[in-house]
């Protein structure tokens, strides 16, 4: 009969420290963005190879219609 102790935490009693952190590791979303400065006055970046760049955040929109996706489509197309 299996024990409720090891129902919850497996054979060995339960995941490690070190198996806790290796499956929670992720790398930082930062890593992959060349800027190097940011001008709050003008909302610019500038970026590693000497250019300019500016920074979107995209969310998801939860019920959108069909006059939203075609708004959206439209300005990415461009």
């Amino acid at each position: 009969m299996i024990g409720l102790k090891q129902v919850l935490f497996g054979r060995n009693g339960g995941i490690t420290k070190g198996e806790l952190s290796s499956m929670s590791f992720r790398n930082r979303f930062s890593d992959y963005l060349p800027y190097t400065a940011y001008d709050p006055e003008t909302r610019v970046y500038l970026n590693v190879d000497s250019t300019m760049g500016f920074l979107w955040e995209c969310v998801p929109l939860v019920y959108a219609g069909e006059d939203t996706f075609t708004t959206i489509s439209g300005m990415f197309s461009l």
